[in-house]
Formats: C-alpha cells, sequence, structure tokens
C-alpha cells in the first residue's frame, strides 16, 4: 500500500506522533519483554500500518536504540524491539533469529487488538551487529511471505547458515568506516556482494560498532573513534527511505537509494545494485 499524505524527508522526524509500550512476548513455556513504538494516527489517516521488528546487539539493550527506532515509528511504521537474552560468554550466537522469529509471530496477536492498525502481513527485519545477522538469517528462513524486507547495521554473521545469497526479499547494510568489531570490508564482503539485487550498501565513513546505539560508555567505545550524531543521522536517514520504498511501497524515496548527492554532507559512501 502506498503511503498517504504529505511527504516527509528521510532526513527529518516524521509526521506522526509517537507513543510507546512494554509488551511481554511469548517464547515456548517464557516469555521475553519487548518495547513497542506505535505511530499515531489522526482521523484523516486510514489504513494499516507495515510493522519493523528490531534485533538489539549482543550486551547491547534494548531501550539503547530509541532514537532510530522512534524516528522509524514517526513515519509510520510499527516497530517491536524484543528484548532477548543474550548468549552466554562464547555462547551460538544462531539461536537469535528463533526470537526475531517468535517478535514477528507475536505481531499478529498485537494486529487483532481494537484500533490498533497494524499489518502483520507487512514487516521488515532490522537489526545491530549479532541482532543484523539474526534478520539475515530470520529473513532466509521465513516461509510465511511476511517479511518484506531486511536490513542490517554492522551485521555480524552469526552462523554459516546465514547465506545472504539466497535471500527473495530486497535488503539493506550499513556499516561503519572504523568499525573494529565488524570491519566495513568484512560486512561488504559477507552481506552486500552475496546479495541478490535489490541490496543497497551505506558506508558510514566516521561510523563505528557502538555509533548505532544512543549510549555507550568510555569502556565500550575505547577501541574506535566515531561521530554519534553523524553515524544515526545517516543511519535514520538511509533506513527510513529504504523502508519507506520497500516496505511502505511509497517511490517518493527512492531517490535517496540511488542518488549519492542526497547524502551529501552525512559522509556517506552509497552502492546498489
Amino acid at each position: 500500500m502506498a503511503a498517504t499524505g504529505g511527504f516527509a524527508p528521510p532526513d527529518s522526524t516524521g509526521p506522526y506522533a509517537v507513543a510507546t509500550f512494554d509488551v511481554s512476548i511469548p517464547r515456548g513455556r517464557r516469555s521475553m519483554p519487548g518495547i513497542v513504538y506505535r505511530p499515531l494516527s489522526d482521523d484523516s489517516t486510514s489504513g494499516l500500518r507495515p510493522a519493523v521488528v528490531f534485533g538489539h546487539g549482543y550486551l547491547a539493550a534494548a531501550g539503547r536504540y530509541d532514537s532510530i527506532c522512534r524516528r522509524l515509528a514517526s513515519h509510520g511504521f510499527y516497530v517491536l524491539v524484543p528484548a532477548y537474552p543474550d548468549p552466554g560468554l562464547f555462547g551460538p550466537f544462531e539461536p537469535v533469529a528463533g526470537e526475531m522469529k517468535a517478535a514477528r509471530e507475536f505481531l499478529d496477536s498485537l494486529a487483532h487488538l481494537p484500533g490498533m492498525g497494524l499489518d502483520a502481513h507487512r514487516i521488515a527485519l532490522v537489526g545491530h551487529s549479532m541482532g543484523g545477522g539474526a534478520a539475515f538469517l530470520d529473513a532466509r528462513r521465513d516461509t510465511s511471505g511476511s517479511v518484506k524486507a531486511v536490513a542490517g547495521l554492522a551485521p555480524y554473521r552469526i552462523s554459516r547458515q546465514t547465506y545472504p545469497e539466497s535471500l527473495h526479499v530486497p535488503a539493506m547494510v550499513i556499516a561503519g568506516g572504523n568499525d573494529r568489531s565488524a570491519p566495513a570490508t568484512t560486512v561488504h564482503r559477507e552481506f552486500y556482494e552475496p546479495c541478490p539485487a535489490p541490496c543497497y550498501y551505506v558506508l558510514v565513513r566516521a561510523g563505528g560498532h557502538n555509533g548505532f546505539l544512543d549510549i555507550t560508555s568510555w569502556l565500550e567505545d575505547r577501541f574506535e573513534p566515531f561521530d554519534r550524531v553523524v553515524q544515526l543521522k545517516a543511519t535514520r536517514t538511509y533506513l527510513t527511505a529504504f523502508l519507506q520504498v520497500y516496505l511502505a511501497g511509497d517511490e517518493r524515496y527512492r531517490p535517496w537509494l540511488v542518488d549519492p548527492a542526497l547524502g551529501a554532507g552525512m559522509g556517506v559512501r552509497l552502492e546498489h545494485k
């Protein structure tokens, strides 16, 4: 469904006020907490709104991605951030893809709540680091047809089964030029190069691994310099444009995905195929 109403540039806050609430996501015999960012529509806006499941990185609390999630919600996307448990030291990351699946399946229950206006059949999977790898893996495994797009922020290949080359949905990869945990060259080689088209690669030259989070400690950041303001602005901008095109069906945002001049001043290098 194409977006309606006035055009809000992807590098600015969208037209919708945003509300947040906590949820409990069933996961077998247990449950996991989650945060929902809800776009608030006025009476002039009709139709169901697509949703994003956002996977956090290793040892990165779900609430530390507030500025990205709030920006997406302001542009009309529901955002669900599951707070899944981190694997133990040296534990496997692959099970996190199962947590992402549980979160997107929970969206169907959320969509049935009165007045929610959520389309559980139009979902994008987005994640940072470990969560990015889980997003790609869950997108590859999806058989429901509800996953329409996937994006990774410095994604980490959590298993040999991640296989981006077998994706059947549009993809975006965003990397930081100073990232030492998931180096940009590795991210480009493992995620962008094998992905079928359409796929987009955004290199934030001044970015680092932790620059996608709103708050980090000096201990987390001691190994790499980055400009958080620039990195978050670029991430919010390109992620919004990507999701507007491939999840909301709004072609007015496509120029941001193909014209480097529109991102001038953000210090990015843009590739697409």
